[in-house]
C-alpha cells in the first residue's frame, strides 16, 4: 500500500512538473514570435500539450528551448492555430489583433473579413489588403457593396461585410451599371434585349445577363432610362 501510494506522488510530481514546462514553453513562444500583448499563453497551451506530451509517450526529455524552438520553425503552423481559436472564439478582436491577423494569417484572415472589417476600416491600407484577402480566401459575391467596397451584395442588397442594405439605385450608379448595361446588351442579339426589356430585369453575376442566360446572379431591376437604353438599341 505505501508502494502504491508512493507511486501515485511521484506520478503526481510529474505531471505537475510537465504542466508548468508547457506553462514555460507557452510563454517563451509568446514572447518567441512576436505576441506579447495579442495573445495569452494560455491561448497557446493545448497546442504546446500535443507535442510535449508526444515527446513523453516515446520517452524523449522534454526540454523547453527544443521545444520553443520546434515550434517556432513551424510558426506558421502556430499562427494558423492562434488565428482559429481568436475567430472561433469570443474575445472581441481589437485593431492590434485584426492587424495580427491580416498579415500574419492571411487565408483564414480573408474567411474571416465579416468579423474584422470594423478595425480594418480604420486603416485604409489595412482594409485595401482585407479586401484583397476576401477576393481571394473569402466568398466574394457578383455584387459589390457601395458602403464598404468589397464584392459582398447577396441577392436582395445585404452587405455580408459591413452590414449595409443599400438601394438598388445606389448600388447601380456606384457600379455604373447604365455603362455596364450598354456594353452587354450590344452584344446580344436583339431577341435578347427584347427578351430583357419584356422582363423588366437583368441578371448580373459579374456581367450583365439577359434573364434567360443568367440564372443564379442577381436581378437587377431596369428603370425607365435603362430600358429607353435598350429600345434605342433595338431600333439601330
Amino acid at each position: 500500500m505505501e508502494r502504491k501510494k508512493t507511486r501515485g506522488k511521484k506520478r503526481k510530481e510529474e505531471e505537475e512538473e510537465i504542466r508548468e514546462v508547457i506553462r514555460k514553453i507557452a510563454e517563451g513562444l509568446v514572447k518567441r514570435l512576436d505576441m506579447e500583448g495579442l495573445v495569452r499563453a494560455e491561448e497557446l497551451k493545448e497546442l504546446v500539450e500535443t507535442v510535449v506530451y508526444d515527446m513523453v509517450e516515446r520517452g524523449r526529455k522534454v526540454e523547453e528551448e527544443a521545444v520553443i524552438r520546434k515550434l517556432e520553425e513551424r510558426k506558421e503552423h502556430v499562427y494558423k492555430y492562434v488565428a482559429s481559436k481568436l475567430i472561433a472564439g469570443e474575445r472581441e478582436l481589437d485593431f492590434k489583433l485584426a492587424e495580427f491577423l491580416i498579415y500574419r494569417v492571411p487565408e483564414l484572415a480573408g474567411k474571416a473579413a465579416p468579423r474584422l472589417y470594423p478595425e480594418a476600416k480604420k486603416d485604409p491600407g489595412l482594409l485595401s489588403t482585407l479586401k484583397s484577402l476576401w477576393e481571394r480566401h473569402g466568398i466574394p459575391l457578383p455584387l459589390p457593396c457601395p458602403r464598404c467596397g468589397f464584392r459582398s451584395l447577396t441577392p436582395d442588397l445585404s452587405c455580408v461585410i459591413c452590414g449595409a442594405a443599400p438601394s438598388e439605385e445606389e448600388v447601380k450608379r456606384y457600379m455604373n451599371f447604365e455603362e455596364e448595361l450598354r456594353r452587354a446588351a450590344l452584344r446580344w442579339h436583339e431577341s435578347l434585349i427584347a427578351e430583357a426589356l419584356n422582363a423588366g430585369y437583368v441578371y448580373y453575376d459579374g456581367e450583365v445577363k439577359p434573364p434567360s442566360m443568367g440564372r443564379g446572379g442577381a436581378v437587377i431591376h431596369l428603370n425607365r432610362k435603362e430600358k429607353a437604353l435598350l429600345r434605342e438599341l433595338l431600333r439601330k
